[in-house]
């Protein structure tokens, strides 16, 4: 009976050992599986931390751009007022004119306008001129002469670049417009916007109108109806005369200097002592170049030196000459 239970007792012992391995393998198995998957883990709460961050950061930079952009833009009109203001007026300024360029030739083919705006052909001529008096063997008495000074010469009887150095100057495309040159007009405008209002924007024809007419220079909106009188005559006259026959009549009435002289003969004779048809190529350029201010200009004002100045619009002039090739 002893020997049976101790048998017992020790078949119960070998079947509860192995109960024992497998559960404590199985543990180490749970254990090691737990161990593998913690750092899993870690890994997948690193990854949407990542992105969550980044998505955070998205979302600031969304609501950013636009403020960014904004001072951006805000910086870039800060800089450039003046150039955005400048635009806006050439802008402006250039519909006005394709208004008023309108206006002109509506005008002018169907009668719009009254006397005002017209020019005939009869007031083409020059007001004053000197009256010479000679004896019979030809010697001068008495030169007898209006308020104006002037002598009165044809094309053939001047040099033959003094007519092209003025043209050269005052209105290079002389031969190409029909008495208003919107070009030069636009760059006229554009040049005043900038403080350069030297630049002007009167054509050959133009000046010449307004020499016969002696219509004074008027600001604002009188004087913006004087320039579109002036731009209608002479579009007429282009059309009541030929080029050179304008060329003739500018050169003879401008002014050019000195007490109340016009036209280039005399122009000549004050500052060369000789003919106009005399003239060479710097004495045409110099008298083409002070055309806009003929006393600032004068050598003979002993009050100043303009010595410097003669000689840069001297060579302004032969620049552009050589730049159109005018031979």
């Amino acid at each position: 009976m002893p020997s049976n239970r101790e048998n017992s007792n020790k078949n119960d012992k070998e079947k509860a050992k192995p109960r024992k391995t497998q559960s404590s393998s199985s543990s180490k198995k749970k254990a090691t599986t737990q161990g593998k998957n913690k750092p899993t883990a870690t890994k997948k709460v690193g990854t949407s931390t990542t992105s969550t961050k980044t998505s955070n950061k998205n979302t600031r930079n969304s609501n950013q751009n636009p403020q960014s952009k904004k001072i951006k833009k805000n910086k870039k009109e800060r800089k450039h007022p003046k150039l955005m203001l400048a635009i806006k007026i050439i802008i402006v300024l250039f519909l006005l004119l394709c208004v008023v360029g309108a206006g002109i030739v509506a005008g002018i083919f169907f009668g719009l306008f009254g006397d005002d705006f017209e020019i005939r052909k009869e007031e083409l001529k020059i007001g004053a001129a000197n009256s010479v008096i000679v004896d019979s063997n030809g010697g001068i008495i008495a030169n007898l002469s209006g308020d104006e000074k002037r002598k009165i010469i044809t094309l053939e009887d001047m040099a033959d670049y003094l007519p092209k150095a003025y043209v050269a100057i005052e209105d290079e495309r002389f031969y190409k417009h029909s008495g208003v040159d919107f070009k030069r007009t636009a760059g006229a405008i554009i040049h005043t916007v900038f403080g350069k209002s030297s630049y002007g924007g009167s054509t050959i024809t133009q000046q010449l109108v307004k020499n016969i007419t002696k219509d004074k220079e008027d600001s604002g909106l009188e004087g913006i109806f004087r320039k579109i009188k002036e731009w209608a005559k002479a579009y007429q006259v282009e059309r009541m005369i030929s080029k050179d026959q304008i060329l003739e009549l500018y050169l003879n009435i401008l002014f050019v200097g000195s007490s109340n002289l016009h036209g280039v003969e005399l122009g000549a004779q004050y500052y060369f002592n000789k003919s106009a048809k005399d003239l060479d190529l710097a004495e045409c350029a110099f008298m083409a170049g002070i055309n806009s201010s003929p006393n600032a200009y004068d050598p003979f004002d002993e009050t100043k030196d303009v010595t410097e100045k003669i000689k840069k619009k001297t060579k302004t002039v032969l620049a552009k000459m050589k730049e159109l090739r005018i031979h």
